[in-house]
């Protein structure tokens, strides 16, 4: 009786609020779930860790858009110019986290030779319409560039000015990782449906395949039920059995002028060439993220293009 009477104590003074606690955090809509919400204290409750310096987003924003950006997708021509802009600072690593997988539609070019003339106003530029302007010297009317021209030639054109850029990037001792997307299928053990596998990889287009050789990264995430990213995945298999690792973590290996490994470890976690361990909980690792928006620097493309 005794013995119970103690357990019963325990449960009333702990566990019971504890209880209370989440239903009310799920009933206020503090937490879709109260394990994530959990796990985000725990986060909190350990060491504050600084933010790298070293990480810096360039962004096709809706800030963008808003100051006259051409719709999206942007001519292939437009991100060479970009791929350029960014490779002239000089980073370790570039991971374009855009598909290019198929040959270009579009018919919009923008030559290298014709960049410098509509840098300053490159969106008006492309945007079809003239404009009104008002100085001191009074009003004046601007039209815009000449740059969009049509044809299936042209086309092509701007498919090999985006590898040339890339091409560049990499001569100059920029590595580029692109990304491609992974193609699965249902999969089944008897009549058990185990989810979907990795059965291979969609590639980039030829002249850009060439390009980088085979510096490709899986694209895509898998966000919480509350729309925040808190797992990563880090590769995935094909069925020739190859291991295919994450844009991200391509970029990381880069970065760190180390290679990935063949194949992961027999317990599925990865070591890198330099003795980094990334430890994997049932296929993928814990992101711990530090700070809200803006706590790494940030570029719109706008920024970079007319610098």
């Amino acid at each position: 009786m005794l013995k119970y009477r103690s357990w019963k104590r325990l449960f009333l003074i702990y566990t019971l609020p504890l209880i209370v606690l989440i239903c009310l955090l799920s009933f206020f809509e503090k937490s879709e779930r109260p394990d994530l919400f959990l796990l985000d204290r725990a986060f909190q409750w350990c060491d504050e860790k600084e933010p790298t310096t070293e990480l810096a987003l360039v962004a096709v924003s809706q800030d963008d858009f808003e100051r006259g950006a051409p719709p999206w997708p942007w001519p292939r021509s437009l991100m060479a110019r970009l791929i350029d802009q960014v490779s002239s600072y000089g980073p370790a690593v570039v991971a374009v986290d855009i598909l290019y997988t198929e040959e270009s539609k579009s018919e919009a070019l923008i030559t290298r030779e014709q960049f410098p003339e509509i840098q300053d106003r490159l969106f008006f530029s492309l945007s079809g319409e003239q404009r009104v302007e008002q100085d001191r010297g009074g009003t004046r009317v601007i039209r815009p560039s000449t740059i969009i021209t049509n044809g299936l030639e042209l086309a092509n054109k701007q498919d090999q000015e985006l590898a040339d850029a890339v091409r560049r990037a990499v001569d100059s001792g920029v590595d580029v990782v692109l990304a491609v997307q992974a193609i699965t299928e249902r999969r089944y053990i008897g009549i058990r449906d185990i989810g979907k596998g990795l059965i291979g990889i969609d590639t980039l287009y030829p002249g850009l395949a060439e390009a980088v050789d085979d510096s490709l990264g899986l694209s895509g995430i898998s966000q919480d039920g509350d729309g925040v990213l808190r797992r990563y995945i880090p590769y995935g298999q094909d069925n020739d059995e190859r291991h295919i690792y994450a844009l991200a973590l391509k970029a990381v290996a880069y970065y760190k002028n180390t290679k990935l490994p063949e194949r992961p470890l027999p317990n599925g976690d990865v070591l890198l060439g330099d003795g980094t361990l990334i430890d994997l909980n049932d296929g993928q690792f814990l992101v711990n993220f530090r700070g809200g928006p803006g706590t790494y620097p940030i570029f719109t493309s706008r920024q970079i293009l007319r610098a």
